[in-house]
């Protein structure tokens, strides 16, 4: 079943990254790309997944994935053979930040994602009644 949101930007930095670093970027499979944690701001986003690639010199590797992006600075991602050594990566980098419902006393993501949007559009309406 493919994700419910595509976010093409963080799919097409994955390829790029891979391209980088000797594999071919483009046809790699991305089976996975799910939005683990983010910042308070919004800036900071820490994804994980899944994906195939093929190394220009040894064939197709399968990866688990972490992806720590702050979109005001830098976009780091780290390649793991097994899932517990991603899981624990995403762990440390989502240290702090709001993480999603299912994972271990978190705040739901899309009920905080809500709450941003609300308060927003609160703060737009007063904006406009201040006029």
């Amino acid at each position: 079943m493919p994700p419910m949101f595509a976010n093409r930007a963080t799919e097409k930095d994955i390829r790029d990254y891979l391209t980088g670093v000797g594999y071919y970027g483009r046809s790699a499979r991305i089976h996975e790309l799910e939005l683990t944690a983010v910042g308070q701001s919004g800036w900071l986003q820490v994804f994980s997944g899944h994906l195939e690639a093929k190394h220009t010199e040894d064939g197709w590797r399968s990866f688990h994935f972490a992806i720590r992006d702050d979109e005001r600075d830098r976009f780091r991602i780290e390649l793991f053979e097994d899932e517990p050594a991603r899981d624990a990566q995403v762990a440390e980098w989502s240290d702090g930040l709001m993480r999603r419902k299912a994972d271990r006393g978190a705040v739901p993501l899309p009920q905080v994602l809500a709450a941003g949007a609300v308060v927003a559009v609160l703060a737009g309406l007063a904006a406009v009644r201040m006029l």
